[in-house]
């Protein structure tokens, strides 16, 4: 005999050893389920698949035997539920119908509670960016108009009578504030107070004030020169008068004459 002859013969053995094995595997697994689902001796059971079929039941040693209402009941609801959960899968799987009927109410909850979900959440986002856009804008805004502001001298503004400036309404300096002048006046004017106290005043403290403030005023160009030299000038006083030296200071008659003062024309 040919070795393909041996080979096909031997093929064709197993192919047929293959459908016996599978058959008592079916038949095997047949009676696992009948023992599992039909309510019974157990031993009766064992003794019909083995061929006898002459067993009496063995009265209490088996879960049928000792509660046989029991054992149906729960084969019963066993069986109720493998059928249940049949359907509940067959259901789901059914895909197309779903897809004809709309999948039913419970499908239609899962759908709208997605969509509502879903449309919440687009909603949230929509929101939010709306949000940042206004808040970026509105910090452009700001921006510009900080930018934008040119600090001008104010038609309303009241000149201070305590502390006054030379022409309030010069503009030497850009954005500098006749405010921020009359500041600096005071500043001064308290420092030489401090220093002239044991001294012979050449004029009041406030007049001197305004004149040196006047003289760094006329002579700056930029806001960051102006602080500069104001605030070393009122170094200058503080420092003498730790030391106890006097802060000479000569008025300009010419200016002085010149100048009037915001109390005089007041009091004028």
């Amino acid at each position: 005999m040919r070795p393909r002859d041996l080979f096909a013969r031997g093929k064709k053995i197993s192919e047929a050893s293959k459908k016996l094995q599978a058959t008592a595997m079916q038949h095997g697994l047949e009676k696992m389920v009948e023992y599992a689902e039909m309510a019974h001796c157990r031993h009766v059971c064992f003794a019909k698949y083995f061929g006898e079929n002459d067993l009496p039941p063995c009265r209490q040693h088996c879960d049928f035997c000792k509660d046989p209402n029991g054992t149906m009941k729960r084969a019963s609801q066993f069986q109720a539920a493998c059928s249940s959960t049949k359907i509940a899968k067959a259901s789901r799987a059914n895909t197309d119908d779903g897809e004809l009927y709309g999948g039913g109410k419970r499908f239609r909850e899962e759908d709208d509670s997605y969509c509502n979900g879903t449309d919440a959440r687009e909603r949230m986002e929509r929101e939010e960016a709306v949000r940042l856009r206004e808040v970026v804008a509105g910090e452009f805004a700001k921006r510009r108009k900080l930018e934008a502001r040119q600090p001008e001298f104010n038609d309303v503004y009241i000149p201070s009578t305590e502390y006054p400036i030379k022409e309030p309404k010069a503009k030497l300096i850009p954005n500098l504030q006749p405010q921020r002048r009359e500041a600096v006046v005071r500043l001064i004017s308290l420092a030489l107070d401090e220093n002239w106290l044991l001294y012979e005043r050449p004029c009041t403290t406030i007049e001197a004030g305004t004149a040196l403030e006047w003289s760094i005023y006329r002579n700056t160009k930029s806001t960051t020169v102006y602080q500069h030299k104001t605030a070393a000038k009122i170094a200058e006083i503080k420092k003498l008068s730790k030391e106890g030296s006097q802060f000479e200071y000569v008025p300009e008659t010419s200016e002085s004459a010149s100048f009037v003062s915001a109390v005089s024309m007041i009091n004028s």
